[in-house]
């Protein structure tokens, strides 16, 4: 489960690296990407669900 967990989130860290665009192939310009509020809460939502599955996978301290 484990594996599976941490597959996912390379992919989703990888289909979110891509999206960045290239600078100008002359080497002028101003290449920054812009991350507006949106990616910001997308990011902030899959750490959370990230930190929740976690949580289930984690043993309580009563069980054995």
């Amino acid at each position: 489960m484990r594996t599976r967990v941490t597959l996912i989130f390379v992919l989703c860290l990888v289909s979110w690296v891509v999206m960045g665009q290239p600078g100008d192939p002359g080497g002028g310009g101003n290449p920054t990407i812009p991350i507006s509020g949106l990616e910001f809460l997308l990011g902030g939502g899959i750490l959370l669900g990230v930190k929740k599955i976690m949580d289930t996978m984690r043993p309580k301290r009563g069980d054995k």
